[in-house]
């Protein structure tokens, strides 16, 4: 499904969540007003529905051994980390992305010193068998329902409210069970062998 016009001045790869259908998004790489990382974030975003400063970044899987980053410069946190290498060029991105592409994406939920924010993950649809179980692919992990119970985590007031400090303070471990978010931080896919990591009593016993 790759497409061969990776040169273009312009160009459009599909993404979706699992069970859904094709999300086009556009590159423009000639476009000096609008960065093309700040494109596809704002795009990933609308289709989300997290909004850009609360994503850190895209893991671009294309390749079996080979996986490239692209940070987020809005992002709301005081750091981005510094240990992701600097490899998204346009010239890195350009070999990445290519015009008709189809990508999976899933969103998965991390957290910050001032609250929760996202990373996004796309898999080249080659890497992928979407009638099965792969390293690239688990459908327990990937839904609209657990992307849109994520975005409301990462845009609720009251969590971001009470997650500032936390790392300062210690409390991580109570935090995830007083705000009822770690069993969306702790997803793990029951087929994947070795990959299967129990909870901890995820929720508080008086939640019923």
């Amino acid at each position: 499904m790759d497409g061969n016009n990776c040169n273009s001045d312009k160009i459009t790869i599909k993404v979706k969540i699992p069970g859904e259908d094709y999300h086009v998004i556009s590159i423009d790489w000639s476009n000096e007003s609008l960065d093309f990382r700040r494109q596809i974030f704002q795009q990933l975003a609308v289709y989300t529905g997290i909004p850009v400063e609360y994503s850190e970044i895209i893991w671009v899987n294309r390749h079996p051994m080979r996986s490239i980053t692209i940070k987020n410069r809005q992002f709301n946190e005081v750091y981005i980390d510094d240990r992701l290498p600097d490899e998204d060029s346009q010239e890195n991105l350009m070999n990445y992305f290519h015009d008709g592409d189809f990508f999976m994406l899933n969103t998965y939920l991390i957290p910050g010193d001032n609250g929760l924010y996202n990373v996004y993950i796309i898999t080249n649809i080659n890497l992928i068998d979407e009638t099965g179980f792969t390293h690239y692919n688990c459908p327990y992990l990937a839904s609209r329902a657990i992307n849109d119970r994520i975005a409301k985590l990462i845009k609720s007031h009251y969590i971001q409210s009470n997650m500032e400090g936390w790392v300062r303070r210690g409390e991580f471990e109570r935090i995830q069970l007083d705000l009822n978010f770690k069993q969306y931080f702790l997803l793990n896919c029951s087929e994947w062998p070795g990959e299967n990591i129990p909870f901890e009593l995820p929720y508080l016993r008086n939640r019923g």
